[in-house]
């Protein structure tokens, strides 16, 4: 049998636990947004259960009782794993970005992205400012001032 799961460890599991468990209790953005300013490598002992639960009480969690014992017991580690095996082995790390079910991009800077996301919605691409084509976005300056609403 192939394993189509990226490397994921304990500790990411674990995380990803406490992240759910902080979900539970409408606290998952807050919890999201300090794990992901505050990343080691996976496995070095940051996050281990009784940091993640610290985490959750520097967060605001209101009922720690509750979370602790989500974290300890794992909770949502099945839906965290039934997660990762819709994961397929062409990810490759965070961020994987893929559009309306196509292949990972390649670069997610904005022209790559927005082609993709122009190919899936079947919008033709428009030639660039400053390409070759003779598209601007700049107004005309053509145009007649408008008349003149009285004439004295």
């Amino acid at each position: 049998m192939i394993d189509n799961n990226p490397p994921v460890g304990t500790e990411s599991l674990d995380a990803a636990n406490a992240a759910r468990c902080a979900a539970d209790q409408g606290m998952f953005w807050p919890y999201h947004d300090w794990l992901f300013t505050n990343q080691y490598s996976e496995n070095s002992g940051a996050y281990t259960k009784d940091r993640l639960k610290t985490i959750g009480q520097m967060v605001g969690i209101k009922d720690l009782t509750t979370f602790n014992s989500c974290v300890d017991s794992g909770t949502h580690n099945v839906d965290v794993k039934n997660e990762q095996s819709q994961v397929s082995s062409s990810w490759q790390g965070t961020p994987t970005l893929i559009v309306d079910g196509g292949a990972p991009l390649s670069s997610y800077d904005y022209d790559t992205v927005v082609a993709a996301i122009d190919d899936a919605l079947g919008i033709s691409p428009s030639p660039s400012v400053g390409s070759s084509g003779s598209a601007s976005t700049a107004p005309s300056t053509s145009a007649a001032p408008p008349a003149s609403a009285s004439a004295s």
